[in-house]
Order: C-alpha cells, then structure tokens, then sequence
C-alpha cells in the first residue's frame, strides 16, 4: 500500500502530493533549506560549567549571535537535552569528572553535535566533530579559540 504525503507550497500556500513534485523542485527547496541552515547562527548547549564560566560564556556567546539553545549540569539531564534539541555543538566542561565518557553519550544522543570539551583554564580544548571518532586537541583555547570552533560547526563542508 502507498502512502500519500501531502506538502505545502509556502509560497503559494497550497498543498499538493509529494510524489506530483518534480525532482527539480524539490532540488530547489532542499538547497533552500541547506542554505538556511547555513546562515542562521550556531545553536549552543552549555554543559557542567561552572556558575561564573557559564554566565561569562553565555554573555560572550550571545554577543557572538550564538543561540544558547540550554543550559544543564546533570549527565543524563544533557544527554536527554542533547537529544531533544539537536544542538550544533555542545560546550562541555572538560575539568568534570567523566567528561570523556559524558561527551560519548551526547554524541549518541546528537550524533550530528560537535562536542566541545573547554577547560576553565582557557588554555586547551578538546572537540569532537561528527562522523569522526578521533579527538581534536587544541593547545590555546581561549575563548577567541571557541567563538572560531562554533562558528565552524556551521560552515559547509567540502566534497
């Protein structure tokens, strides 16, 4: 038995079958939708950082245009947030107990999340990128060097 789908035509707000669309239409509103998401800001969950780290972070990031999509400190309350709200990366304090094994979970939860392990230090970061299972070490990061890994968590990646 098939099933019917019926889509919008925002434009025109009418609703039609999906299968009467044509392949370059729905090229067109594809390309659309991936051109939106390029340009609309990084989404962001803060995670087990400290009162003071978090309000600086918060401020600094919305500064940026970044959107604090949430803000959680109990494991399993992240890897559910996580989960629920797709963020693009998610900033996690690294000097946490179990923040290796709390960045494996989110990044089943989210698997299209960029985890980023900050120190409070601001002197290293550790980022893991989706679709890789390797761990990125970055010496510096300073908050210069996390304002740059978020705004690449929205960049397109090349083919």
């Amino acid at each position: 038995m098939t099933e019917n789908h019926l889509h919008q035509d925002n434009a025109a707000g009418s609703f039609s079958h999906a299968e009467d669309a044509l392949p370059a239409q729905r090229a067109v509103h594809g390309e659309a939708a991936h051109a939106e998401s390029r340009a609309r800001p990084p989404r962001v969950l803060l995670a087990r950082l400290s009162p003071v780290a978090a309000v600086g972070m918060r401020r600094m990031l919305s500064e940026d245009g970044v959107e604090i999509v949430g803000e959680e400190s109990r494991p399993l309350a992240i890897e559910a947030l996580a989960r629920e709200v797709a963020p693009d990366a998610v900033v996690l304090a690294l000097g946490a107990g179990g923040a290796r094994t709390l960045c494996d979970r989110i990044r089943l939860a989210a698997p299209d999340t960029t985890v980023i392990m900050w120190a409070s230090e601001e002197n290293r970061m550790r980022i893991a990128a989706p679709g890789t299972s390797a761990i990125r070490e970055v010496a510096a990061g300073g908050l210069a060097d996390l304002r740059r890994e978020l705004i690449s968590t929205q960049s397109p990646t090349e083919e």
